[in-house]
């Protein structure tokens, strides 16, 4: 507890040190315009009571000029605490709490500083350097400075990808393309944030809110989306590969040419949602809603679609092969040219289902519900109809040959048995 006292006591001497030399550069006499700086060297110098508002440039580095003040702080001994003064747990809570004054700070380089907890709300930030601020909790949603301009570097890294974000306020705030790869974000505040071409690969989202964020073609690979809101916002693009998106709600988002590679999505709610084009291979969709979705050309071979709603799903050249559609519902759903190749209908129910030119080879069909199903120019070669019944299904005879039959019930009401001895 000690420790973290001294601690906090050098900061807010640091802190100090430097806003009030901040300060003191801007109410003084005016260095006329005429009066170069550019390239000028003020380390140790005193700029108490100088004005370089008006100056050629307004761009100035004080860290070099304060660091004296600021090692001797860093010098200080405090063990005169342990004898003198009883601190509280409350008494260092009350320190961290306080709120800036209204400090306009233009073109500041403040390196190495760490800001627990201030509020930024009524400081103006026009082109100011964080590097290495701790922003913890801190405000951002009204500031006056619109852009804050990240440190330069050699790898141009975004001042964020270094900074604790749990439970910060980044609302309507612009993080496009940042990388934010493995950070804890946990209870931050995104909502409506540009977050397009960010990098969140692994990132703690676990909290947080991203109501109306714009995340096209934004990176989550690995990251924990568990029951979270994604209704109606666009996700076209992003790389969601290996996402756990399990019981989320994207009613109606957009996930257009999405990368869903074995994303956990069982349970999810998917209706009216377009995942056109869309890579869902190995995917975890069992038990998802996918009522009405757009699935046209997506590709989910090797999906798991085990009891998931597909009613109404356009499902036109959507590659399913291998995929596990055991007991799924795709009543009217659009499947033409669709490829079920070796794919696990067993109990499915398609009845009303277009699957005119789809690839049925080798599929599992038993026991599945084929009642006023289009099959016209369909391929069954070995396919397994046991059981199956295609009551009123528009298929050919010539179709039929290449399937086994067994107690399946043909279209015209009558029971094939065929190759019940094969089964």
């Amino acid at each position: 507890m000690k420790k973290f006292i001294i601690k906090i006591t050098k900061l807010f001497m640091i802190a100090g040190i430097t806003l009030s030399s901040l300060s003191a550069c801007m109410n003084v006499p005016s260095i006329e315009k005429s009066s170069p700086l550019l390239g000028a060297y003020l380390q140790g110098s005193d700029l108490l009571e100088s004005d370089f508002m008006a100056a050629d440039s307004i761009e100035f580095n004080l860290s070099e000029t304060l660091k004296p003040s600021l090692e001797f702080v860093e010098t200080l001994d405090f063990s005169w605490f342990e004898e003198s003064v009883h601190w509280t747990i409350s008494t260092a809570n009350a320190l961290l709490d306080f709120e800036t004054p209204d400090v306009s700070l233009p073109t500041v380089h403040l390196p190495n500083l760490e800001f627990p907890e201030i509020k930024l709300s009524k400081i103006a930030l026009p082109d100011v350097s964080l590097q290495d601020i701790n922003l913890l909790g801190s405000v951002w949603a009204m500031t006056e400075s619109t852009e804050v301009r990240e440190p330069q570097s050699d790898n141009n890294e975004s001042f964020l990808s270094k900074k604790n974000l749990v439970k910060s306020n980044m609302m309507d705030t612009d993080v496009s393309g940042i990388d934010l790869s493995g950070k804890d974000l946990s209870g931050a505040d995104l909502r409506g944030a540009d977050l397009s071409n960010a990098n969140l690969t692994g990132a703690n989202l676990s909290g947080a809110h991203l109501w109306q964020a714009k995340l096209r073609k934004v990176a989550l690979r690995d990251t924990d989306l568990s029951g979270m809101d994604f209704s109606e916002m666009d996700l076209s693009g992003a790389d969601l590969r290996g996402v756990n998106l399990s019981r989320a709600n994207l009613w109606g988002a957009k996930l257009y040419r999405t990368n869903l590679t074995g994303a956990n999505l069982s349970g999810a709610r998917f209706s009216n949602a377009d995942l056109s084009q869309s890579e869902l291979t190995g995917a975890d969709l069992s038990n998802a809603e996918l009522y009405n979705t757009q699935l046209m050309g997506a590709n989910l071979s090797e999906a798991n679609l085990a009891g998931a709603d597909l009613q109404k799903a356009q499902l036109t050249n959507t590659n399913l092969y291998r995929a596990n559609l055991t007991s799924a519902w795709l009543a009217s759903a659009q499947l033409q040219g669709a490829n079920l190749s070796q794919a696990n209908l067993f109990k499915s129910t398609l009845n009303s289902a277009n699957l005119q030119d789809a690839d049925l080879s080798q599929a599992n069909l038993m026991e599945a519900s084929l009642i006023k199903a289009n099959l016209q120019d369909v391929d069954l070669q070995d396919a397994d109809l046991n059981k199956t019944i295609l009551f009123k299904a528009s298929v050919s005879k010539a179709a039929l040959i290449e399937a086994q039959l067994c107690l399946t019930s043909l279209p015209d009401y009558t029971m094939h048995s065929r190759d019940c001895d094969r089964t």
